[in-house]
């Protein structure tokens, strides 16, 4: 990872950090930290404009590990922030709301178990497909998300490997709440 890029990654993780130390409704932490992530995504990509790729290996690795790092968690405090604000008011529908948004990580991988598998192996003979910006390969802009700003900074998979960081901590996290209240109700 470059330099720049590392040092923007770790006032995010830094920021991050902080916010876990601050008592706060969860849902107002989710909403900051997703502001974070917003915040250090956009200077990561004022950065990435400017110095570009110095290679096609460069851009990949851009692409494939260090964009990632940054859209995976601003899907996952997404994530969080939407589960917690449509949790049922019953308690009574709580196991099952949390079974439900637990499960959201195996409809992931059973839409996309070609790709995960490739990601997870290490697999690299479709990194120039999947992870270099190309003329014949540009991302359709209804595949962009909305913090895609810039076909220069999109290639048609790196999404993908934010949404499987996501879905996996998504999980951990609806998984800790189905356990908290399985205790309670023992």
């Amino acid at each position: 990872m470059k330099t720049s890029h590392r040092e923007i990654y770790q006032s995010m993780v830094d920021s991050l950090n902080a916010i876990d130390l601050q008592p706060s409704p969860e849902r107002d932490a989710a909403a900051k930290a997703f502001m974070i992530c917003l915040q250090h995504w956009s200077r990561l990509q004022s950065s990435v404009m400017s110095e570009g790729y110095e290679s096609i290996r460069d851009e990949i690795y851009f692409f494939k590990r260090v964009k990632p790092l940054f859209t995976g968690r601003i899907e996952y405090f997404t994530k969080i922030f939407q589960s917690l604000a449509f949790v049922p008011p019953d308690p009574v529908g709580w196991p099952a709301y949390w079974r439900k948004e637990a499960g959201r990580l195996v409809q992931f991988h059973d839409q996309h178990a070609a790709f995960v598998e490739y990601f997870r192996k290490g697999y690299t003979h479709h990194d120039e497909e999947y992870f270099v910006r190309s003329i014949d390969a540009e991302v359709p802009v209804v595949w962009r998300t909305p913090y895609d700003s810039s076909a220069f900074l999109c290639s048609t998979h790196d999404e993908l490997v934010a949404q499987l960081w996501a879905h996996e901590r998504f999980h951990e996290f609806a998984s800790i709440r189905l356990k908290s209240i399985s205790l309670v109700h023992i």
